[in-house]
Parts: C-alpha cells; structure tokens; sequence
C-alpha cells in the first residue's frame, strides 16, 4: 500500500477468515466469466512495520476468465488510516 511520502504498507490478501490461505489466483475455484460467484478476500497488515501517519491505498486487480478474448477486470481499492 502506497502512503505518505511514498512510504510502504505490507499487506496480505486471505481466502479464509482465519487467515490460514493466501489468496492464490492459481489454487482458488476458477471464475469462467459466465457462472455468477461470489469471492471474499480478507486482507491483514502485519504489525510491527514502521511507516509514516497518513492514508495508505492499494489496488488489487482481479481477472475473470483471463483466456479469454476480452477478460473482465475489476480493480478493488483497499486502505488503512495509520495514526
């Protein structure tokens, strides 16, 4: 996550709410841009990082069907207000 004076945030994005599996495009369920399905993400910061105060923004890019001819791309923003 980009902030402040470009600083840095680490983050990790989960596929399970006790934050046991990483989010991995090549292990989850496919999507085939056809069938309608839902996805949750749980995202977590690690402590312990050193930063700047201010907002922190990232984008995660996620692609249904991406062999497809036209994919469909949905970018969702995630932020932290670090105090």
């Amino acid at each position: 996550m980009s902030g402040p004076e470009g600083s840095q945030l680490a983050y990790q994005v989960y596929s399970d709410p006790d934050y046991n599996s990483v989010w991995n495009a090549v292990t989850e369920p496919p999507a085939d841009g056809l069938t309608l399905t839902s996805y949750t993400f749980y995202w977590e910061i690690p402590s312990g990082q050193t930063v700047s105060p201010g907002t922190y923004v990232s984008n995660i890019d996620v692609a249904i069907d991406p062999g497809a001819v036209v994919p469909k791309h949905y970018v969702i923003q995630v932020s932290s207000d670090v105090q």
